[in-house]
């Protein structure tokens, strides 16, 4: 009525105060949920620092990461400004091998010194700047790069000279201080990045069975004793939860800052509603890691993956912004340790079958030789094999279960040998 200039002439009534009084009534009710669920939520970030064996709060990950060699250490500055580009296809023989590896070293001189000086000291993680916005996810990472091609130019210089046993070693053991300084540093990424330089280093001693002088034994030792995968990656989920926190606070920060702050030095809290729906996600996210964590150990792969799975629909109903960003694929890490595990098991089988070579002249027909033929960590069933015209590949059934294509590596470990006469 006051806005149409029209006089009033109603009585005040109880029910005017109808909406103020659901509108307190709505606010005392967010009070109160706000105080359970910053309960639940330390409550649950308490249970993930026991499950992962270290704190998940956002100073501790600093202080952790504050105990690597800085980025600037040389030659750690030298390589990281020097990180060659990817530029790496198969080598089908050493002939191959020598060539790429004449082709690398001459033109990243620089790279290849700073590498070669930087594993005279000791397996140790990498730290980094903290951001000037200390958000978690904005840290620069060199050592991912700069690791993975690192591993390139190591597995060339193993299939350069395979019969040499002294360089064989040497460069081996190298690419395990690779893994493992990967596996010392934070954050599901760094993780998956020592996956993918075990699985080169497991992949390059392939050539090294080619050639048919090392025995069984020095095979089983090349291939180095089994990692505990799941430990790491139940650290890197821990590492994922504080990022995840840090994003959370840099969110709700700006919106302080950016949207009801009346000057870019005056802050207004964040309305309730807003931090309640951040704090649900973010409870949701620690209650998806919890349970990631405490998959039964004695389940394939799969099932693993399976269990550890976030559930997509409750994401989209609840529109939980961040568990979307960094939960979606949380259970598939476990299939990629899985199919890690299984190289290194085709590995050691495909020694097996180069030890039947060596005694009998010839390629067995199948695994019947075996006393018994181990299981795929991915979905339990029998590895095996099978003769190709260049030599033979140990292989596992795919994520469905089904016999992949020859094509198809993330199954397969190939040994290239000169055809049988």
């Amino acid at each position: 009525a006051a806005l149409a200039a029209v006089p009033d002439k109603k009585r005040l009534s109880k029910w005017f105060v109808l909406p103020m009084v659901i509108a307190l009534a709505s606010h005392l009710y967010f009070i109160c949920y706000d105080v359970g669920l910053q309960h639940d939520v330390q409550v649950l970030r308490e249970a993930l620092s026991r499950t992962v064996e270290r704190s998940v709060e956002i100073p501790d990950f600093w202080e952790r990461d504050a105990g690597g060699f800085p980025p600037d250490f040389e030659p750690l500055k030298t390589l990281f400004a020097n990180i060659p580009e990817a530029d790496y296809s198969e080598c089908r023989n050493k002939e191959e091998a020598q060539a790429k590896l004449l082709a690398y070293q001459k033109k990243n001189p620089v790279f290849i010194q700073a590498l070669e000086k930087f594993f005279e000291f000791p397996v140790c993680a990498v730290s980094h700047k903290i951001p000037k916005d200390g958000l978690i996810p904005s840290m620069v990472m060199p050592e991912l790069s700069a690791f993975r091609r690192a591993a390139v130019y190591l597995g060339l210089k193993i299939s350069a000279a395979p019969e040499n046993k002294n360089e064989v070693n040497l460069h081996n053991q190298h690419l395990i201080d690779l893994r493992d300084r990967l596996l010392q540093n934070p954050l599901l990424i760094s993780t998956l990045a020592a996956l993918q330089v075990e699985s080169e280093r497991l992949r390059v001693l392939s050539t090294v069975l080619a050639t048919g002088t090392y025995s069984k034994e020095e095979i089983y030792q090349l291939v180095g004793t089994p990692v505990d995968w799941e430990k790491y990656l139940k650290f890197a989920y821990g590492d994922e939860i504080s990022s995840f926190k840090s994003s959370m606070d840099m969110i709700m920060d700006k919106i302080e800052t950016k949207v009801f702050g009346l000057h870019p030095r005056i802050k207004i809290r964040v309305p309730l509603f807003i931090k309640v729906n951040f704090y649900r996600d973010y409870r949701f996210a620690l209650r998806s890691m919890i349970k990631a964590c405490a998959v039964p150990a004695n389940l394939s792969g799969v099932e693993k993956a399976e269990l550890a799975e976030v559930d997509d629909t409750v994401i989209r109903r609840n529109s939980y912004m961040l568990s979307g960003m960094f939960m979606p694929q949380l259970g598939s890490a476990y299939a990629v340790i899985a199919r890690i595990v299984d190289i290194r098991q085709m590995a050691l089988l495909a020694a097996e079958v180069m030890e039947y070579r060596k005694q009998h002249g010839k390629l067995p027909d199948d695994l019947s030789f075996l006393p018994k033929i181990p299981l795929s960590d991915l979905n339990h069933q029998p590895l095996m094999y099978e003769k190709t015209g260049e030599g033979f590949r140990v292989f596992g059934n795919t994520d469905r279960g089904k016999k992949p294509e020859k094509k198809d590596l993330r199954y397969s470990y190939y040994v290239l040998l000169q055809p049988e006469k």
